[in-house]
């Protein structure tokens, strides 16, 4: 800002999973746990620096599609295969 004080800060959250943790936590709860963090802190960001903006892209690529069997039409309830598909990994 010194050099340039008419920058201006995209900030996004990558979409693409980890495929590794240095932590004891499954790859998939650490990859969630990551985006989530990153994903609030660009958003306070966003949200109190008028000179930062955040883009979707996480959003964009990991929302669910028409296709997607775990949620029904709208796209926002879960279907009895997305309950059936959790349950069957919780059992297990």
């Amino acid at each position: 800002k010194e050099l340039n004080p008419k920058l201006n800060i995209i900030l996004t959250v990558s979409p693409v999973p980890l495929t590794a943790t240095a932590t004891d936590k499954h790859i998939l709860v650490a990859s969630y746990y990551s985006k989530a963090v990153l994903r609030a802190v660009a958003g306070y960001l966003s949200d109190y620096f008028e000179d930062i903006s955040y883009f979707p892209s996480f959003e964009i690529i990991s929302v669910n599609s028409s296709n997607d069997f775990r949620f029904e039409n709208n796209r926002r309830t879960v279907s009895p295969k997305g309950v059936d598909y959790v349950m069957k990994h919780f059992k297990s």
